[in-house]
């Protein structure tokens, strides 16, 4: 409480040094140049023009920028916004819509191609009768996926996975106790220019199933080979040498009064990019009171004694006559952008999912998740997993049980 008090009065005081009126001070032209550079990684541009707008509730000036390599013009707002809710506080605010003017150009294929999918798409959702649709679908969205796919000539596919054109669920059709037609949540698919046919009806086949797997509805349709694809989103229950380190971490950081602690921070959770479960691991590139402390609760099991960093990203142990560190590092908004484990120096070459990337189950930008089997290799445990029970084990081999 005392960080978050403190925080809001040193912006509270700022406010009023910059002025915290909804008709104060913009942001300079400078400013506003830097972070749209920031914005727009790879297309060349100019700046063009900027232009007030004198009847806008708020200060408010437009940006405006053009493309050097195609018939592009995109905007940046810059404006003042509320500072805190409901406080009655305006501070200045950037809005940069290079994304969202991008996205414009493709709007009229891409919404011809869904029109002639022979579905309805309201509220950008395919409404299914059952499972034998999803390919049909799958049709549509790959031909709206591959429109896209010429954004590739501006920008790189990265780019396009954090700025997709946009997102679709599916909705499984049902009639309601009144007679209405409602549909349970299916699935869903960005379009990203990434995608494949194969790919993208795949990845629908693992959520319809795995739908139907936590009891959402059921389609007796489906096949086996699709059913065995399904996980069980989440294993609550972790276990190392017997002990369910995710309850004792959880209870142990809560005790400690870290924030940002949550149970669902200690389980394990299925990632479809990796094709496992996966184990957070918090990174320690933030201060020792924030949660959750997920690496500290497996460290005081497997290797007591180890030492670590906070805010600069390190852990060190002993396991098994060898030294190991693990390294982070963290990029201007605070997610992790470089993660190595290293065993006598070398590097572990271990994959792991950060927060927000593709169908990753990770809280934290602080933190990252590495696969139960990843986990299990670099102690040499065993590791069963559980779904029916929703529960992992690790267990040192030979077992110290």
């Amino acid at each position: 409480m005392k960080r978050i008090s403190f925080t809001i009065i040193i912006c509270i005081l700022t406010l009023f040094v910059t002025g915290c009126s909804a008709k104060g001070p913009l942001h300079k032209k400078s400013y506003v140049i830097k972070k749209v550079a920031e914005d727009v990684p790879s297309e060349r541009y100019k700046f063009d023009r900027k232009e007030p707008v004198p009847d806008a509730d708020v200060s408010t000036e437009i940006y405006y920028f053009k493309s050097k390599d195609r018939d592009l013009e995109f905007r940046a707002i810059n404006t003042r916004g509320p500072a805190f809710f409901e406080s009655g506080l305006y501070a200045k605010a950037l809005h940069i819509l290079y994304a969202d003017d991008v996205h414009t150009l493709y709007d009229d294929e891409i919404k011809k191609v869904l029109e002639n999918g022979g579905f309805s798409t309201k509220d950008n959702r395919f409404n299914i009768d059952s499972f034998s649709d999803l390919s049909n679908v799958a049709d549509t969205l790959i031909k709206a996926d591959d429109i896209y796919k010429e954004e590739l000539n501006y920008n790189t596919i990265e780019w396009m996975e954090d700025n997709p054109y946009d997102k679709y669920r599916i909705a499984k059709k049902f009639i309601n106790d009144k007679g209405k037609e409602r549909g349970y949540t299916a699935g869903g698919v960005s379009i990203n220019g990434s995608w494949d046919k194969k790919s993208l009806y795949d990845y629908l086949c693992f959520q319809y199933a795995t739908y139907i797997l936590e009891g959402d509805f059921s389609d007796p349709t489906v096949p086996k080979s699709v059913m065995d694809m399904a996980h069980t989103p989440s294993l609550k229950h972790v276990y190392i040498n017997g002990i369910e380190v995710s309850e004792t971490g959880y209870q142990n950081t809560k005790v400690e009064g870290a924030y940002n602690n949550s149970e669902s921070s200690y389980y394990a959770d299925y990632c479809y990019k990796l094709r496992d479960y996966v184990l957070t691991f918090n990174t320690a590139t933030v201060p020792e009171d924030c949660g959750p402390h997920a690496t500290e609760e497996y460290l005081d099991v497997l290797a007591p004694g180890y030492e670590v960093e906070y805010k600069k990203g390190i852990y060190k142990w002993q396991y098994n006559d060898s030294s190991y560190e693990s390294h982070a590092t963290e990029n201007k908004d605070g997610y992790v952008d470089s993660f190595i484990i290293y065993k006598d120096g070398k590097d572990c070459q271990i994959p792991f999912v950060k927060c927000g990337e593709w169908t990753s189950p990770v809280h934290g930008v602080y933190s990252v998740g590495i696969t139960v089997h990843d986990f299990a290799k670099l102690f040499d445990l065993t590791v069963e997993i559980d779904e029916e029970n929703e529960s992992v084990y690790f267990m040192s081999y030979p077992s110290i049980m």
